[in-house]
């Protein structure tokens, strides 16, 4: 499992790697991989290089270079190490330069990368070494050049490198408390390009050139410059309609007369002990005053007004 935010290219992803391997002279040149670390911004390219011809009079490699593509520059390299078949890793950032000076017989052009003053002999084993350099970018690969100086040799070949740009993010569904991812979704790019989302919702367009672009999903358009790579993150599709529970149907209020709101010592009044008759708001003392100045036959023997008016007047 990935660590979070650091994404994999490797030998088996056919769709981005042009080449794999490349012979050059007695060497091969393997890619390996190109892990690319969203959290730290950075990419980290891996190569083998491994010495497989069987003439002992074939020299050895004395150094090694590679193209950066039209996105990177070297500038942009922060990192270089080779590792031993013995796992003894060395830390290469201070003999790397940008430049094949004269005489070399290699014709490089470009950005570049020079693993320089490498030990000849060493790199004759036959075994494995592997060769890593570090970005200050995320960028995706494609297609570059290598050229490997060996004696009075210089060989070139094609060979997966750095590339451009990527634009990624996660397309999701959500409907009401659901949300699932959305798979095998279009998502389209104004340059004319597009993708399909996998199984778990993951798009990418790879090896995008600086530049503005518009990418449409779900029919939704979003505005993207591009120089460093974009991660939109979670696009969601909201289809979300007549969420939560029923409401349940409005229950008939049952109204009942005054007396039986002023007269019953025991009954419940609403929540804020207030009941509405006639257009007027009584309280629960109000309502009690009125109809304790009541006459002997039921009669109201002072006016209304007036008895509210010796306690609170009622709220209309």
């Amino acid at each position: 499992m990935n660590p979070e935010g650091v994404t994999p290219m490797s030998a088996n992803d056919s769709d981005l790697i042009p080449i794999v391997s490349v012979e050059l002279g007695p060497y091969r040149i393997t890619f390996v991989s190109a892990v690319q670390d969203w959290e730290n911004n950075r990419t980290v390219f891996t190569y083998h290089i491994q010495y497989i011809d069987t003439d002992p009079r074939r020299g050895g490699l004395s150094h090694w270079v590679i193209g950066l593509g039209d996105c990177l520059s070297f500038s942009n390299v922060i990192g270089a190490s080779i590792t031993d078949s013995d796992g003894v890793t060395v830390d290469w950032f201070s003999k790397i330069t940008d430049s094949e000076g004269g005489g070399t017989g290699c014709n490089t052009y470009g950005n570049i990368l020079k693993f320089d003053d490498l030990d000849s002999d060493k790199f004759k084993d036959g075994k494995i070494h592997t060769f890593t350099f570090t970005v200050n970018q995320i960028v995706s690969t494609s297609l570059t050049t290598n050229w490997s100086k060996t004696g009075r040799g210089c060989d070139e070949g094609g060979i997966t490198g750095p590339g451009c740009y990527i634009i990624k993010g996660i397309l999701l569904q959500k409907d009401c408390d659901e949300t699932i991812p959305v798979g095998s979704q279009e998502v389209v790019l104004s340059d004319g390009s597009t993708v399909t989302s996998n199984d778990i919702g993951e798009f990418a367009f790879n090896n995008v050139a600086a530049g503005d672009y518009t990418l449409s999903v779900f029919g939704q358009e979003f505005d993207i410059s591009v120089s460093p790579s974009v991660d939109l993150g979670e696009i969601i599709n909201d289809i979300s309609e007549n969420c939560g529970d029923p409401e349940e149907p409005p229950v008939d209020g049952c109204s009942f007369s005054q007396g039986y709101w002023f007269s019953k010592p025991n009954v419940v009044w609403p929540g804020d002990e207030t009941v509405t008759i006639g257009g007027h708001t009584y309280t629960k003392a109000e309502g009690r005053a009125i109809f304790d100045a009541r006459t002997d036959n039921g009669q109201f023997g002072t006016p209304i007004p007036s008895v509210l008016s010796s306690n609170s007047q009622p709220s209309t």
